[in-house]
């Protein structure tokens, strides 16, 4: 049985959703979209995430353009 680690889950999604808000402003490297494939086939949370992201990318920007 796999003991599971809070700390290094946590930095790792850290990791995973800085790398979606970077895939939203650069392309990422084969390597970097491999890593990010394989964690949201895994992760749940991490995909629901990252199928919202463009949603509140184009809201932020939708509120920036009122003020």
């Amino acid at each position: 049985m796999r003991v599971r680690n809070p700390d290094i889950e946590n930095t790792r999604k850290l990791q995973i959703r800085h790398l979606m808000s970077e895939a939203q402003d650069r392309p990422l490297t084969a390597r970097e979209k491999l890593s990010l494939r394989m964690h949201t086939l895994m992760c749940r949370a991490c995909h629901h995430f990252q199928q919202q992201l463009p949603v509140l990318r184009r809201l932020s920007r939708s509120y920036i353009k009122r003020k």
